[in-house]
């Protein structure tokens, strides 16, 4: 019995000798498929199946206890600029690990969907979308992350401070410790990045010194307090 199944491939892993087990990313999750072969030379699937990809694929299911197996692929889609362009391939390689790391993730389709279309018309923010992306990790996993007003009072007059573990936006009254003081230019930008989804990841600017902040002070959460470390952190860093 055969299926069809829409997606794009998020990662490659070698299986056995020649063969590889490919994660695609549907509307409705995380499947992942027994690629025969692609190793060889002549692999019937040659340069065709690659990381970032989308396509349809014809998925085989053969005996009981065997891995399915994709047996073709159909209607799919490269952009070949993805692996020429630095930038490009570190954000879907962000993007696309988030997404596999996380179960708890929410609105993985759209997320990558939604990058993958910013970067194939080559208008996509690269820093804006790392800092949702990262936004969505922590609220997914129980951050609170108050931006609308002081998250220990609820007053919206004097907010001077964010603490990530104090939960967001803190006043003057509220704050206890100095150290979290930011100035207007930062505490603007980190009520963008909590209010803004990703489709809305073009609609403001952030400077390159607030990215970084709001890249460290993020992920410092995403680490120590979530649990989930990634491998592109350095790939990261080289584009700041």
């Amino acid at each position: 019995m055969n299926k069809f199944v829409k997606g794009y491939v998020l990662n490659i892993t070698k299986y056995k000798e020649n063969d590889g087990i490919v994660s695609i990313l549907t509307s409705s999750g995380i499947e992942s498929y027994k690629a025969r072969a692609i190793y060889k030379l002549n692999s019937k699937f040659g340069n065709l199946l690659q990381s970032f990809m989308y396509g349809e694929f014809e998925i085989c299911y053969p005996l009981e206890n065997q891995i399915s197996f994709i047996k073709d692929i159909q209607d799919y889609k490269i952009n070949k600029s993805i692996y020429s362009d630095f930038n490009k391939f570190t954000l879907l390689s962000f993007v696309a690990e988030s997404i596999l790391k996380d179960p708890d993730l929410s609105n993985k389709f759209l997320i990558f969907d939604t990058v993958f279309k910013m970067i194939d018309q080559d208008n996509y923010n690269f820093k804006n979308i790392v800092l949702i992306v990262l936004k969505n990790h922590l609220l997914s996993n129980g951050s609170l992350l108050e931006a609308d007003c002081c998250c220990k009072c609820g007053k919206k007059n004097n907010v001077v401070a964010v603490s990530f573990k104090d939960g967001g936006f803190l006043c003057s009254n509220c704050n206890p410790n100095p150290s979290f003081i930011k100035p207007n230019e930062f505490l603007i930008a980190y009520r963008y990045v909590i209010k803004a989804d990703i489709t809305k990841s073009n609609s403001f600017t952030i400077s390159d010194e607030i990215f970084k902040e709001l890249f460290a002070l993020m992920y410092d959460e995403l680490v120590n307090n979530v649990g989930i470390k990634l491998n592109t952190e350095s790939l990261l860093l080289e584009n700041m």
